[in-house]
């Protein structure tokens, strides 16, 4: 027996009763939470087989800097770094995540030697360029 689309067009009640709409909203929640958690699953797999893959390239080619870096300098001595922070008001937390980044961008000890405000010229000039991109309506 084949069902044409008459003959289900006109199975359909065309007031369906609330447990008949009930029942038609859970299926079609039912089947996007299913294609949406295989969707997240195909996603997540992916993401392992490609973070190991590369996880294991940048450890080698880290270990392998590193022992070039080792080579050649027997012993690095301390690097003198200005911070840019209010000098009165400075906290320690500020100055450790500072030296924090100073040490991991130059990779030997880091001294902080001080901390001073920044200048704000470049707020006033983007300030400027985006009051003179404004038209004026006449």
């Amino acid at each position: 027996m084949t069902l044409s689309s008459q003959n289900v067009i006109a199975s359909l009640a065309l007031r369906p009763s609330y447990v008949e709409a009930a029942e038609f909203m859970l299926s079609g929640f039912v089947v996007v939470m299913a294609v949406l958690t295989a969707m997240y699953l195909f996603m997540k797999l992916l993401g392992v087989i490609f973070a190991d893959s590369s996880a294991k390239a940048a450890a080698a080619k880290a270990a392998a800097e590193a022992a070039k870096k080792a080579a050649k300098a027997p012993a690095a001595a301390p690097v003198a770094v200005a911070a840019a922070a209010p000098s009165g008001s400075c906290c320690p937390h500020l100055v450790a995540v500072i030296a924090a980044a100073a040490h991991t961008v130059l990779g030997s000890r880091v001294r902080i030697v001080s901390v001073q405000p920044a200048s704000s010229e470049w707020g006033a000039e983007g300030r400027r360029q985006i009051f003179a991109s404004k038209n004026v309506r006449g």
